[in-house]
């Protein structure tokens, strides 16, 4: 578990203190509006890369054969 803001009073562990909206370690709860974003791109995105993935793939067997 992350340790607490209150851990680290020194201003030289600023950098290293999360102050977004996701709360501590990322770990907060994420709006719907954002959730649904992510599941869009998520859904778009991973199919697209797949296939670039693949035809990179051919290609490359293509090139070495």
């Amino acid at each position: 578990m992350a340790p607490a803001m209150k851990d680290f009073p020194d201003a030289r562990f600023d950098a290293f203190r999360r102050t977004d909206m996701y709360g501590p370690a990322g770990r907060g709860a994420i709006p719907r509006r954002e959730q649904l974003r992510l599941a869009l791109a998520a859904a778009t995105l991973v199919p697209l890369k797949a296939v670039a993935a693949l035809t990179a793939v051919v290609f490359f067997y293509l090139v070495c054969r």
